[in-house]
């Protein structure tokens, strides 16, 4: 069995003034516009698997037997804690594209806790903000009647 708790979210670095300018809004539509951006966020997340905002995780698992452990939240940016039965896991392992690699041959309870999200400094950062930006323009000019599906799709192949 896992579970998968995200422990902490920094906001996004985007600006509602930014938001405003880019869809031409006026003050008095904020609230819409907040709406928007956290439906646009959460919508890039579901469709990438790629977290915006940066993230402190916490995944559990029961009766872990197995060589790969699959990240349900990426980038990856730091392993905080990797916890074995109680205990610092002292193995080896190692992390490739959002995948942990480690010999864990018995049934063990596991617990990390990693850091994922983009950084500004990431050079993809510019591009998710303007993606997300036009997410929620297009949102506002439609209002909900039609929703785009593919904004995203140049995301989920990018290894960040």
């Amino acid at each position: 069995m896992r579970s998968v708790t995200v422990l902490k979210e920094d906001r996004f670095p985007i600006l509602m003034e930014e938001i405003k300018n880019y869809v031409k809004a006026s003050n008095d539509e904020e609230p819409l516009l907040e709406q928007l951006m956290h439906f646009s966020l959460s919508s890039f997340q579901n469709e990438t698997g790629i977290s915006p905002n940066k993230k402190l995780i916490q995944i559990k698992y029961e009766n872990f037997a197995h060589t790969i452990l699959f990240f349900p939240i990426l980038p990856i940016l730091k392993i905080e804690k990797f916890l074995l039965n109680g205990l610092n896991y002292e193995g080896n392992y190692k992390i490739k594209n959002g995948v942990l690699h480690a010999n864990i041959q018995s049934e063990s309870q596991i617990e990390i806790i990693y850091t994922a999200g983009l950084l500004e400094e990431n050079l993809a950062f510019q591009a998710v903000k303007g993606s997300i930006l036009e997410h929620i323009a297009f949102s506002y000019e439609k209002r909900g009647y039609v929703m785009q599906t593919d904004i995203f799709r140049k995301f989920k192949e990018m290894s960040l």
